[in-house]
């Protein structure tokens, strides 16, 4: 009987689930006339050639309306729920009233500069005394605008369909011109025969592309038919420039273009850019691509063709004699001599006082050197008399970028008066502002918990005259979060609780753009652009259960080691965390507990840590909207008390009973932590991408400290996790945390998977569909919570699961983001019983609420 409950229930689930997707996508083609036809889909028939087929697509003109999961048609169906034909004539009604809005704030505004135009007489009255007996004018009132309604605004119904999407009608002069250009981009691959002669073009339409209708929708059909594409027989080169020509055949082995591939105009255009960059390298300071041509030669057999690689000589006009267009030989240049201007102004004619010169680098200034010399000087990666390269050129603007301290770098190379082959570089910097403060107040979400702040930075960027940069940090705020101890009478409000949580502290950075002892001693590449990272910080945190202190000092170092390569090294990090007025309440809910890990988790202790992060993003600001993939990797390798117990060990250094080592009579933790954050973005057409994370973890805590510092420990849930469950509440593993009260759910291990489409609504306003999935657990069995330990035959079963809905307002420079979700697999119940079809998830949807994408 209970089974056909449950089956019940979830056949109306899946009815309603079916009933929404009908209601968004019924009848889209009900507005559409007699001989109109929706567009429903382009399909690329593709089974010869091997063309990335979205490279195809990209070709295709009509493109149809967008779907949501790619099934609901959202935009069209809002688009189709307004009544076009009562827009004019609300719009003139709404006009009629902005008219006489208008009329009577013109009125009012008149009325308002008549008076100021009598006070401003008076004014002038006055002004001619004033003047008289040597006075300042007293300036004039200016008169007011009135802000009036504009009547090109568009009505509600406007904005509806605006937000929308017009139906995409089938329009065949627009299919006759997509296949015109996927046949002109087939040739640019070599498939010349598409488009060989007039007859053949007539008989390939016919099987090129054809269109078929169902119910007033349209599949437009691009077949793309059998034909055998050419390939490179022999490459010739054609330079007349004999020095020119000797670096290009140096360096052929490198060269893009190979005897027996397929001609590939993409391929041509690359070969030409690497060498525009290779030879730029090599002196050619003026070379460009323009003089770089390629010829086809076809009058061969079997489908192969002979490609010419030509390169033109340098063009110049001959101003002595009618501006005829002469050509020579490329020049090589060599560099004369380089300028710094660490203070340059734009429009300064008055010139530089002073100058110095210091490793083969002329300083050029008016007062006094803001930055060392030595500091500067080591980023310009070129010298005098060397070869132009411009690689190292760019290298040198990097690294002047790095250093953070300027708002712009120009490298301006000039050809040196009186030599034909000399290059004079200026090096124009242009330093931002010295010193400077600011002080914010902002609403906070921490993993959940609601919150206001205010911070107070100061910061420093040029502290030693090395662009060294020094942060001063000054934090406050108040949160307001669930009490650990429930009294009689609490109310318990998710939103709208008493700020009950104050925390308090300064931090302190300093960084320093080059490596520091011991990281002096090695060498690292020369794009590394290393830093040098010094940290110190406190915080105190006042709770109505405790209250907690950490103090925190590092070092550590900054490197790249690739385009998209970071990785940080912190050899030292000691943290000393101190918890004290424990309430009695709270206190005896701890003993009541006889948990040991809830009980370490708020006694004092010292973490001394040794940390590894590598991190790979390959998204910039350049490719951000080209690549269809952007991968993200980030690993953390932790070590905590492990050496500092092996000197307490050689040094015989007394234990306590529990066998524990203490610094400062606080017993310092030892664990071992690796952790990683894997994520894949998908670009779907112009607005939509589909997200993947896969995130998790674990920690080995050692002889001294038996459980992680709980600042180390893994935790589920919340506005940036399994976001179907409040912060903390997850796990670990099967267990029931109903149980434990309030006490948040921590854990030695995690494992977390997300999948996130995300899509465009109006303009700034997005949306997003997620599915959500992670838990976590304890190492080692724990008999005060049952399932809570990870086990082989059992943790695939215990992943809590959660989906939902989003929206996102980006405003560019912040995200504010609203995700709903409810719980669909619940591991805390018997196996067999977790999901939750049958036990209303809807009405235990959760609300978070962040700022920036959850990932």
């Amino acid at each position: 009987m209970q089974k056909r409950v449950r089956k019940i229930k979830h056949l109306k689930i899946t009815v309603l689930i079916f009933g929404l997707v009908f209601a968004f996508s019924c009848n889209p083609t009900k507005k559409l006339k007699p001989n109109e036809y929706l567009l429903e889909k382009n399909i690329i028939e593709d089974k010869h050639t091997g063309l990335d087929e979205a490279e195809v697509e990209s070709y295709i003109r009509q493109k149809p309306n967008r779907k949501i999961l790619k099934t609901v048609q959202f935009h069209l169906w809002l688009y189709n729920t307004i009544d076009q034909s009562k827009i004019p004539a609300a719009r003139e009604k709404r006009n009629k009233k902005y008219e006489r809005i208008n009329e009577k704030r013109k009125l009012k505004t008149d009325r308002k500069n008549k008076k100021i135009e009598r006070k401003n007489e008076k004014i002038r009255l006055k002004n001619i005394e004033r003047e008289k007996k040597g006075y300042e004018s007293k300036p004039l009132r200016q008169p007011k605008t009135p802000k009036l309604k504009d009547p090109a605004k568009l009505t509600w119904r406007e904005n509806v369909m605006d937000a929308g999407e017009a139906p995409v009608v089938l329009d065949s002069f627009q299919t006759k011109v997509s296949r015109e250009q996927i046949q002109k981009y087939l040739f640019t691959k070599g498939y010349f025969n598409s488009k060989a002669t007039d007859s053949v073009v007539k008989t390939d339409a016919k099987k090129f592309l054809f269109v078929t209708y169902k119910k007033k929708r349209a599949y437009v059909h691009y077949r793309i038919s059998k034909s055998t594409p050419y390939h490179i027989k022999n490459i010739t080169y054609k330079i007349p420039d004999e020095q020119l020509s000797y670096y290009v055949f140096q360096d052929t082995l490198h060269s893009l273009i190979k005897r027996g591939m397929r001609y590939d105009e993409d391929v041509l255009q690359k070969e030409r850019e690497r060498i525009v960059a290779t030879q730029k390298n090599n002196g050619y300071f003026e070379f460009s691509q323009e003089y770089i041509y390629y010829r086809v030669d076809t009058n061969l057999n079997n489908h192969e063709l002979n490609l010419i690689l030509g390169i033109k000589n340098f063009a110049y006009k001959d101003l002595t004699n009618g501006d005829t267009i002469l050509t020579r030989p490329h020049t090589r240049y060599y560099i004369n001599k380089i300028y710094i201007i660490p203070d340059y102004l734009v429009g300064n004619k008055s010139g530089y006082k002073d100058s110095v010169v210091y490793n083969g680098v002329t300083f050029l200034y008016s007062d006094k050197l803001k930055f060392k010399k030595r500091d500067i000087a080591n980023k310009v990666m070129f010298h005098e008399g060397e070869i132009f390269v411009n690689a190292a050129a760019e290298e040198t603007y990097g690294k002047l970028t790095d250093l953070r301290a300027f708002k712009n770098v120009n490298l301006l190379f000039l050809k040196t008066p009186g030599t034909s082959d000399r290059l004079d570089c200026f090096i124009q910097l242009m330093p931002i502002m010295k010193q400077n403060f600011t002080v914010e107040t902002e609403g906070t979400n921490t993993t959940g918990n609601l919150g206001v702040a205010g911070s107070f930075v100061y910061q420093n960027r040029n502290l030693l005259r090395g662009a060294e940069l020094l942060e001063l940090k000054l934090r406050g705020g108040l949160t307001a979060q669930s009490n650990f101890v429930k009294e009689e009478g609490d109310v318990n409000n998710d939103f709208f609780q008493a700020f009950n949580t104050f925390q308090f502290g300064p931090e302190l950075n300093l960084y320093v753009p080059k490596q520091l002892f011991p990281f002096s001693v090695f060498r690292f590449n020369k794009n590394a652009a290393p830093k040098t990272v010094f940290t110190s910080s406190f915080n105190y945190q006042q709770r109505p259960e405790f209250a907690r202190s950490l103090s925190n000092v590092s070092y550590g170092f900054q490197y790249k080691s690739g385009e998209f390569i970071r990785q940080s090294i912190v050899p030292f990090e000691f943290s000393i965390i101190k918890v004290s007025n424990l309430s009695a309440d709270f206190q005896s809910e701890l003993n009541n507990s006889n948990n040991l890990f809830l009980k370490n988790t708020f006694i004092d202790h010292v973490t001394t840590v040794s940390r590894y992060s590598f991190s790979y993003n390959n998204q910039t600001a350049k490719n951000a909207n080209s690549r269809k993939y952007f991968t993200y990797l980030k690993l953390d390798a932790e070590s905590s008390g492990n050496i500092m117990r092996g000197l307490y060990n050689l040094t015989g250094q007394p234990k306590d009973t529990a066998g524990r080592y203490y610094i400062l009579n606080v017993p310092f933790a030892q664990f071992l932590r690796l952790a990683y954050d894997y994520r894949l973005y998908k670009n779907i057409r112009k607005s939509g991408r589909l997200v993947f994370r896969a995130t998790g973890g674990v920690g080995k805590p050692l002889h001294n400290l038996r459980v992680l510092p709980y600042e180390k420990s893994f935790f589920g849930g919340g506005p940036n996790s399994v976001r179907a469950w409040k912060a903390r509440t997850v796990g670990p593993g099967s267990y029931n945390s109903e149980n434990d009260g309030n006490f948040d759910q921590i854990g030695d291990a995690q494992l977390e998977f997300n999948i996130e489409y995300r899509f465009n609504i109006y303009k700034f306003l997005n949306g997003a569909w997620f599915v959500d999935a992670g838990n976590i657990w304890l190492r080692k069995p724990d008999p005060q919570k049952p399932g809570a330990d990870f086990k082989l035959d059992r943790f695939y079963k215990e992943f809590a699961t959660g989906s939902g809905f989003g929206l996102r307002a980006d405003f560019s420079f912040f995200i504010i983001r609203l995700d709903a979700a409810f719980k669909l697999y619940d591991p805390k119940y018997i196996e067999g019983n977790r999901w939750t079809f049958d036990k209303k998830p809807i009405r235990g949807t959760v609300l978070n609420f962040g700022i920036g994408y959850p990932f």
